[in-house]
């Protein structure tokens, strides 16, 4: 490992190798000018780096990460002219046993060369305060890419086996990590993941505690084994790195830790005391290959683990191809010896207590596993309930495939998550709303405006807000009946062709945009949680004024939220991206609402319209205003056609956070907009020969005034 002179600027090689002790190292001698330095400051120092101010030859460009033990930022090498992460401790955090990790585990990552391993390059010394230049990794972490992209069994084991031969290869140099979890491993542009965080400037969550020489709790605690949990360093081994690995493929199979509680005591516990739920009693479509793996990397034993993280890779790539895994599951004797091996005194307790509980789940049935108890109340008390799990994002359905049912006011078991849920009475009333789902049901209570992501807590239950049905003759918003089928959506312009095949239900879609004084007519209305205020006084008082709108203008000015307080209250629903598609191709038929270019072309402008305007881009059914007025929000996102067919457009493949989707000004395309997708679009970005399909996210758009949405409205289903 290198560390840069502070005095003479020339470079002094360290000595990585295990024979040299840490206290003839902490003192360095450069060899060009003789000085001695320490490089560990003996003063406290705060992190505040500005872009542009340099450290030594490296110029700060922005701040990557901040955590307790330090920052990280994206910095330019002037000598050597690439990226580099540039790792810098507190000062204050520099002492004692501090001083000694940050070292140990800087010399530690220095010493591996592996390819899925984040290097590093350099370590310096600065204004009294130590550096460390490490390989920069354009990318996200493997929990930000679980959270954006669905992938299959398969791939995860494919992703897993990456980065268990990584985490051998640092094994057999006897080193462990100790920290394994999505958070430090990185994947970039080709989805290749790199192992990271030797202990350096780590970004710490609430639930982390830092490692010490002492004894005391090394580690993440979601991702601990159980002799880390008890606090034995000397009994840490690559089997404790193979544990965390396990947890991550059980996040990976289930959506959740083994382990989660209110407290770090009582995860302590369950990692010490508690054997985790089998996966596919979570996700009934985990492969028991992919389960058995997983429990046996999870064993509290490290002899009955995987004795090393090569032996686990070797057995999932048995997985991937097909053929028998080396691991066996567990056998009910097996569960029980290792039960009572634990809890000697309470074996007998539990095993009285196991006949109650099961003649219990026999007579009542058992609710899902991770489920809390919900309830939810309709205008008839008689209505059956559908409860279908979403993504929070995507807003298609969840790849968990929950699904639970219910009725009126009673209590349903439901999973935390966002929720499509649907209530049918008998007569014909029906309706479609969202609803949030809250973590666990000690949640605080969240009373909001907007009803699908309010609730309140009473007695260990959730209750989220009411809502009405209707029937078909009390929906007011004239709407046209589409008959459902299959159709081809994309991109296909200048020999491109990126395009998919969807199917699309039977629905009904409104012949207009929603107008300012149905709006009003609306939300005009007291609010469902009580008070004297309506959701339309609220709502100017948030969002500013309507006056400088007519009433048969398109409403717009609103962020998605608003859109669906009003589908709500009005009994209707937004379209999703591919039934406001079909809808504005004639059923996939045509490239245009009116199925004439020459019609587009003759259009030099781009024109707000009045939600009654006979308008050019009428389609054969009669929807108005689908080209040449406001952009319409859907309910969901649309393909991001760069990123699934880069190839295509001549493009690097690359992992981007899909909120952040690219524009292509040529794309010729429906113009719903995604739900989620609104921010900063001008009047000049809109024309009749472009058609804006993604923009950039809802985070950016910061204007008190909401003036970024003044180009959205919307137009409702049914």
């Amino acid at each position: 490992m290198r560390f840069r002179c502070p005095n003479c600027l020339q470079q002094v090689r360290i000595d990585d190798s295990a024979d040299a002790t840490e206290e003839t190292q902490d003192v360095i001698t450069c060899p060009s000018c003789h000085s001695q330095f320490n490089l560990i400051s003996q003063e406290d120092t705060e992190i505040a780096i500005a872009a542009g101010q340099r450290i030594d030859h490296f110029e700060i460009r922005r701040m990557l990460g901040e955590g307790t033990f330090g920052a990280v930022y994206l910095a330019w090498d002037t000598e050597l002219e690439r990226q580099v992460a540039l790792k810098i401790p507190r000062g204050r955090d520099l002492r004692g046993d501090s001083s000694k990790l940050f070292l140990r585990e800087a010399r530690a990552a220095a010493a591996i060369a592996h390819p899925n391993v984040v290097s590093v390059h350099e370590i310096g010394q600065h204004n009294d305060s130590i550096y460390i230049a490490c390989q920069y990794i354009e990318g996200i972490t493997l929990r930000e890419f679980l959270r954006a992209y669905p992938i299959s069994f398969e791939e995860m084991a494919r992703l897993l086996i990456r980065i268990l031969n990584a985490i051998a290869f640092f094994h057999d140099k006897q080193i462990i990590h100790r920290d394994i979890k999505p958070g430090n491993i990185l994947l970039d542009g080709s989805n290749e993941p790199y192992v990271a965080d030797f202990g350096l400037a780590r970004r710490e969550l609430p639930d982390e505690v830092t490692v010490t020489k002492s004894g005391h709790i090394v580690g993440t605690i979601g991702y601990m084994a159980p002799e880390q949990a008890r606090g034995e360093v000397q009994s840490l081994s690559g089997r404790t790195d193979v544990y965390a690995v396990g947890v991550i493929l059980y996040e990976m199979l289930t959506e959740r830790r083994p382990f989660t509680a209110g407290s770090s005591h009582t995860v302590l516990h369950h990692i010490l005391h508690t054997e985790p739920k089998p996966p596919r009693r979570i996700n009934p479509k985990v492969p028991r290959d992919l389960q058995t793996i997983c429990l046996k990397a999870l064993e509290k034993s490290q002899e009955d683990r995987y004795q090393s993280a090569r032996e686990m890779a070797d057995d999932l790539q048995r997985f991937v191809d097909n053929k028998p895994i080396i691991a066996r599951p567990a056998s009910v004797l097996d569960i029980a010896v290792k039960t009572v091996r634990r809890n000697r005194l309470t074996s007998f307790l539990l095993v009285l207590t196991a006949a109650v509980i099961g003649w219990s789940t026999l007579q009542s049935g058992t609710p899902p596993a991770g489920s809390i108890a919900v309830q939810i109340s309709v205008s008839d008390p008689t209505a059956k309930i559908l409860w279908e799990r979403y993504d929070d994002f995507l807003l298609i359905p969840h790849r968990s495939q929950f699904k639970a049912q219910g009725r009126s006011g009673e209590t349903t078991w439901v999973i935390p998550g966002f929720y499509r849920v649907s209530a049918r009475n008998d007569k014909g009333a029906r309706h479609v709303v969202w609803r949030t789902v809250p973590e666990a049901a000690d949640h605080p209570s969240l009373e909001q405006l907007y009803p699908h992501s309010s609730w309140t807590i009473d007695d260990g239950r959730v209750i989220l807000q009411p809502f009405d049905l209707f029937h078909d003759d009390d929906i007011v918003d004239a709407t046209i009946a589409i008959r459902g089928g299959r159709a081809s959506f994309g991109y296909s312009k200048k020999g491109i062709e990126a395009r998919h095949v969807a199917a699309v239900d039977d629905f009904r879609i409104g012949v207009n945009e929603v107008s300012v004084a149905r709006f009003k007519q609306v939300l005009n209305q007291p609010l469902k949680s009580g008070g004297d205020s309506t959701y339309l006084s609220i709502l100017l008082g948030r969002f500013g004024n309507l006056d400088y709108l007519n009433d048969d203008d398109p409403i717009r000015g609103f962020h998605v939220d608003v859109a669906r307080l009003y589908c709500e209250l009005s009994g209707t629903r937004l379209p999703t991206c591919h039934e406001w598609e079909y809808a504005a191709t004639n059923g996939g038929t045509t490239e245009f609402p009116s199925g004439s270019k020459a019609v587009v072309d003759s259009v030099d402008d781009w024109t707000v319209l009045s939600t009654t305007a006979a308008t050019p881009d009428t389609t054969t059914d009669g929807i108005r205003n689908l080209y040449f007025s406001l952009g319409e929000y859907t309910d969901s996102t649309s393909m991001s056609y760069t990123v699934v067919y880069p190839e295509k457009f001549g493009l690097e493949p690359t992992v981007i956070d899909p909120r952040v989707m690219r524009q292509i000004p040529e794309m010729v395309e429906a113009r719903g907009v995604p739900a989620e997708l609104v921010g900063n679009v001008t009047n000049t970005q809109f024309s009749p020969k472009t058609r804006i399909t993604v923009i950039a996210p809802s985070q950016f758009v910061q204007s008190e005034t909401y003036q970024q949405y003044k180009w959205f409205g919307w137009r409702v289903c049914r």
